[in-house]
């Protein structure tokens, strides 16, 4: 019987904890997801130095900024997630053309290039 090898008697029992009144386990607030913690996160904000000026910005706007200037340096894993982002939001669309208003505004143009006498195959 040595300090490493105790009797049995005096051995924790299998399943059994050397702590079992321990540390309570941590409550999870009810109703916050994944999304409630960014929404929050994002919201808060930071003090961001730029052009010399102190600004106060929020995480979000910050990250944006961030994101941005590193695709425009040539990043290109920052060149994709900036174009995911903008996908995603739906900003892509706002200036794309649909490809019925593209058709139309190429028949237009072929005829006005037909009135003008050129010969178009």
């Amino acid at each position: 019987m040595t300090h490493r090898n105790p009797p049995k008697k005096y051995q924790f029992k299998k399943g059994q904890s050397g702590n079992p009144k321990g540390r309570p386990r941590k409550k999870l607030q009810a109703g916050t997801t994944l999304a409630d913690d960014l929404r929050r996160e994002l919201s808060e904000e930071i003090m961001v130095k730029k052009n010399g000026e102190t600004k106060r910005v929020t995480k979000q706007s910050a990250l944006i900024s961030s994101i941005a200037t590193s695709a425009i340096n040539g990043g290109s894993s920052q060149q994709r997630l900036l174009v995911q982002i903008l996908s995603m939001s739906g900003m892509d669309k706002d200036n794309a053309i649909d490809a019925e208003e593209l058709q139309r505004h190429d028949e237009a143009l072929l005829l006005e290039l037909q009135k003008l006498g050129l010969k178009i195959d």
